[in-house]
């Protein structure tokens, strides 16, 4: 990472390697020199990496609008979801996620339905991924489905 290769040492070539970057997500810089066995050694090669670790941040999501209760006799909902940096998402009627699949991020979900035949409350999760592959923890947000019958 350093183009004067101060501390650097000459390592046998190999198509891949293990590198390490310094602390610290964003652009990451590497520089390369090659030299044959008789110590002829190429310029300066280079090329930049942008380094993400971190997971989608200030993700939140709501049930209809954060609405306690719902009557809606289909057991329909709408979902909205907010959060920074995120390409993807996984939602889910239960918290293992069983049968769920990553869509594209979308800011809502019109006509999402609950699960079970009873009423009572009723729960919904969701996880964000960012490009880079980065997962979120689980984010829960509930309902009270009260419709009457």
């Amino acid at each position: 990472t350093d183009k004067t290769f101060s501390n650097a040492n000459w390592v046998a070539y190999n198509t891949k390697t293990r590198f390490s970057f310094e602390e610290g997500d964003g652009t990451k810089e590497v520089f390369m020199k090659f030299k044959d066995i008789a110590d002829n050694e190429t310029g300066i090669f280079t090329d930049d990496i942008i380094l993400d670790t971190t997971p989608p941040q200030d993700c939140e999501f709501f049930i209809d609008a954060g609405a306690g209760i719902t009557k809606d006799i289909n057991k329909k909902v709408i979902l909205s979801f907010n959060a920074k940096d995120v390409t993807h998402m996984l939602v889910s009627n239960y918290q293992d996620f069983r049968s769920a699949r990553w869509q594209l991020f979308k800011p809502v979900i019109k006509g999402w339905q609950l699960a079970g035949e009873e009423d009572g409350l009723k729960a919904v999760y969701v996880r964000f991924k960012d490009e880079a592959g980065n997962v979120s923890t689980v984010f829960k947000d509930d309902i009270q489905l009260k419709r009457g019958f």
